[in-house]
């Protein structure tokens, strides 16, 4: 029992934020097109780690939590457990696969260590986010460069798939593997930047401003619909901050200028994700520019090269369409009636699509909605128990921005990550890798949303 309790004072194991640290940016090489040749060798570490925090946080230290939100978590796994024994005869390993990693997501990110004090949690997030924040700031600033470089090319994934890279059919994929989960990632990032900045902490303020302006960048280039909504959200809390603060002192009733902050930030920053087409524009002017330069520079020109042109364009092929998403939540929602009380599990969807439903959308991809994909995984009783431990987080995380009469940086903080959480959300309704998945954008929603809640627990932090 005492070589027990020694290996568990290994530090990587005695606070689990190396964990998280090392699982995000595990996620975040793993969401590059390329990035599945190399994750895949250190799966086995993470899950090794992961069961061994799991084993730490649950038996050994015990951890004072939430009764309320421990029964609603092992309700989730317990559903899905449930699942995988109606489906056994379909991919009974993958989907024990999906659970193991499911039970790393939400227990071991999502619980945090209950010895430490609000200090201690604020300075984990200053150490995941400067993690974060230079990691992105790399991968972000390459991709971007490739579309001021008008770079294109396709890769092929590990699984034989052909993935566009760079500037492609009027997005920017850059390096990542998809640009949705591109701008997600953007998002998360720039969001961590104005906490850092906010913290004052050892990252220098101009790489922290560099950060902010590249990923805004991206997430413009992207030419992601979802990711535009996301960033409205993350935007509505900055702005709020911003009012809410030079609002303070004006004799209004609390309430009044609550509103006000409230309406001016939406009306700011819908009216800044408006302009996103300007800035499209703008943008391509640096590759046109440098492609004239390098042309007047050489001063060759074939008869090919007189009638060529820079093939950067703004406006997306598909604009006017639902990129085929609604045919995609439409054969969904009709394979979720077969199945609606506890789904097919999460590696059986496109099998039983391709058996039930020959032809359909989703025999060949998923349905780019968590939330349908919930349903389609778990059911009606997973995606209900998920919803209200969500919902009941949420009410608990805005009551406490809205009741709040300080105004210090533990508060722009709270209200920066509870807002960054929102945009995750809603951007779920147009990705899949949130719920059942082991993405980037699944890990920073646990860790980040296990925060708040500790934050609310531990003691009055608004």
């Amino acid at each position: 029992m005492k070589t027990l309790q020694k290996i568990f004072k290994i530090r990587i194991l005695e606070d689990s934020v190396y964990f998280k640290i090392t699982f995000l940016l595990w996620a975040l090489i793993h969401s590059l097109a390329l990035g599945q040749y190399v994750t895949s060798y250190a799966s086995p570490i993470i899950i090794l780690w992961g069961g061994l925090i799991l084993i730490k946080l649950l038996l050994i230290d015990r951890v004072d939590f939430s009764r309320k939100y421990f029964i609603l978590i092992f309700s989730f796994l317990l559903a899905y457990l449930v699942t995988i024994v109606i489906n056994r005869e379909l991919n009974l390993l993958g989907n024990i696969k999906t659970l193991i990693w499911q039970s790393i997501m939400i227990i071991g990110l999502f619980i945090n260590d209950y010895r430490k004090d609000k200090k201690q949690i604020l300075m984990d997030i200053d150490r995941i986010g400067r993690a974060v924040i230079i990691a992105t700031l790399i991968i972000s600033a390459i991709s971007v460069l490739q579309f001021f470089l008008d770079i294109s090319y396709i890769v092929t994934r590990v699984d034989g798939r052909s993935i566009p890279q760079g500037y492609y059919a009027a997005r920017l994929w850059g390096i990542y593997v998809d640009p949705n989960q591109s701008c997600n990632v953007a998002i998360i990032s720039l969001a961590l930047s104005v906490i850092l900045l906010l913290r004052k902490t050892l990252l220098n303020k101009v790489l922290l401003i560099s950060n902010i302006l590249i990923q805004y960048s991206l997430i413009v280039l992207s030419g992601s619909r979802g990711g535009s909504l996301g960033l409205i959200i993350l935007l509505i809390g900055l702005f709020y901050l911003v009012f809410d603060r030079k609002f303070k002192d004006k004799n209004n009733a609390i309430n009044s200028k609550k509103l006000i902050s409230l309406i001016l930030s939406i009306i700011l920053s819908v009216a800044l994700v408006a302009t996103f087409r300007i800035t499209r524009k703008t943008l391509a002017l640096i590759p046109e520019i440098g492609y004239s330069i390098s042309e007047s520079i050489i001063n060759k020109q074939n008869d090919k090269d007189e009638n060529k042109s820079n093939n950067i364009t703004i406006d997306r092929a598909d604009v006017e369409s639902s990129n085929g998403r609604i045919e995609l939540w439409t054969d969904g929602l009709k394979l979720s009636k077969k199945f609606p009380i506890f789904g097919v599990g999460d590696r059986n969807i496109m099998a039983i699509a391709q058996k039930l439903m020959p032809g359909s959308s989703i025999t060949k991809q998923y349905v780019h909605n968590g939330y349908l994909h919930m349903l389609l995984s778990g059911g009606a009783v997973s995606l209900l128990i998920m919803m209200f431990l969500l919902g009941d987080i949420a009410i608990s995380a805005l009551r406490n921005i809205v009741n709040n009469k300080k105004h210090d940086n533990d508060y722009y903080v709270y209200t920066i990550l509870t807002s960054m959480i929102g945009a995750i959300l809603l951007t779920t309704f147009f990705i899949t890798e949130v719920f059942f998945q082991n993405s980037f954008t699944a890990a920073i929603l646990w860790i980040f949303v296990g925060y708040i809640v500790y934050l609310n627990k531990k003691e009055k932090f608004i």
